[in-house]
């Protein structure tokens, strides 16, 4: 009868911890995550979200003047693949965690070395790695604390800050032309005879004013190394007629519609950049 008696209550024990270890429930500050890649460059964040719930947040529960988590919980982390410039100032690639100290004409927002920290327990200002002034400005009323990336372009963004009335913008600098030209010497020295390097080498640098000499030098490589492709010679075509080479870019246009009309043919599919060929034919730059 004993042994029964404890048999059960061994059993009742271990459910009960089940029940408890399954036990999930909405979190006050639920963490949200963001990841954005800038040109060449991949940034993620991490952090708690709190929500103002009829409080004052600005002034009160936050108070001005003091060093604040920057969202709820455990630190707000912010991570980057490759050095950036940050409102002017040099940061490597790493993992940080962020503070700010608000203010109502201007914050403070820091990047800090420490990444495992519970809000601003054990915060040390020595393991700071940056800091910048940033000007708050009037926003609409967010009821939970925000972090985004806006006006994302190939060399930048801005990471956007905002919760109750408050928006920060912090811009954020990439050199994805240095590390795309990089990219491009490795992707060479390791397949020196692969027409596709050079072709993707020319289409980027196509849009690249300053790189247009060298462009053409990819394109006609890439032209060299597969002649039946129309593409490259289309490309091709493109970055002689922006070198002034306008001639030349009239035959390479021409080849390239010729293989693209014999390719499509064979798929006996429709020719797609036939119009776009025949616009850059007619369009002839004297």
């Amino acid at each position: 009868m004993m042994f029964k008696t404890i048999l059960f209550a061994g059993l009742a024990l271990m459910a009960g911890t089940a029940t408890l270890q399954a036990q999930e429930l909405p979190a006050a500050s639920p963490i949200g995550t963001v990841k954005q890649r800038i040109g060449l460059t991949d940034v993620e964040l991490s952090y708690a979200r709190p929500s103002t719930k009829g409080r004052k947040v600005f002034g009160q529960l936050v108070e001005y003047k003091k060093l604040w988590r920057t969202g709820a919980n455990g630190s707000t982390i912010i991570e980057f693949s490759t050095d950036v410039t940050l409102a002017g100032q040099n940061l490597s690639a790493g993992k940080y965690s962020i503070f700010t100290i608000p203010g109502e004409k201007e914050w403070t927002l820091i990047l800090n070395q420490s990444t495992d920290l519970w809000g601003i327990d054990g915060y040390d200002e020595a393991n700071d790695v940056l800091r910048v002034a940033l000007e708050p400005r009037k926003i609409a009323f967010l009821e939970t604390m925000e972090l985004a990336f806006h006006n994302v372009t190939m060399d930048g963004a801005t990471l956007f800050l905002g919760w109750e009335n408050t928006g920060l913008d912090l811009p954020i600098l990439v050199n994805t032309h240095q590390k795309a030209m990089d990219n491009i010497e490795r992707a060479i020295e390791e397949k020196p005879g692969d027409a596709r390097v050079y072709r993707n080498a020319a289409s980027y640098l196509n849009n690249v004013e300053k790189e247009l000499p060298v462009a053409l030098g990819f394109a006609e490589r890439s032209v060299q190394l597969a002649t039946d492709y129309w593409y490259g010679h289309y490309l091709y075509a493109q970055l002689l007629r922006k070198n002034g080479r306008e001639k030349e870019a009239v035959k390479a246009a021409e080849t390239a519609m010729k293989l693209g009309q014999e390719d499509a043919a064979k798929k006996k599919q429709p020719f797609n950049y036939e119009d776009a060929l025949k616009d850059f034919l007619k369009n002839k730059k004297k």
